[in-house]
């Protein structure tokens, strides 16, 4: 699974409670939407939501093999 574009999850209850580490201990911030951002961060930002997306197709297809028939996560939503 692809878990480096993400932050930790701790708890989650399905449709009700998502518990992540606290990005904010680590330094993280949010950035204006309208501040511009120069080329090496966007291209961070593609990547890592690039990795993001890819990570739902591997899970598909690990879920696919553990259930042993086709899983899809539109299925669930």
């Amino acid at each position: 699974m692809i878990t480096d574009c993400l932050p930790p999850c701790y708890f989650q209850r399905p449709n009700d409670i998502l518990v992540l580490e606290d990005m904010n201990a680590l330094d993280y911030q949010l950035t204006l939407a309208l501040v511009p951002h120069d080329f090496d961060t966007l291209c961070m930002i593609i990547k890592k939501v690039a990795k993001f997306h890819a990570s739902a197709f591997v899970y598909e297809e690990k879920m696919s093999k553990k259930l042993g028939h086709r899983y899809r996560l539109s299925d669930e939503f």
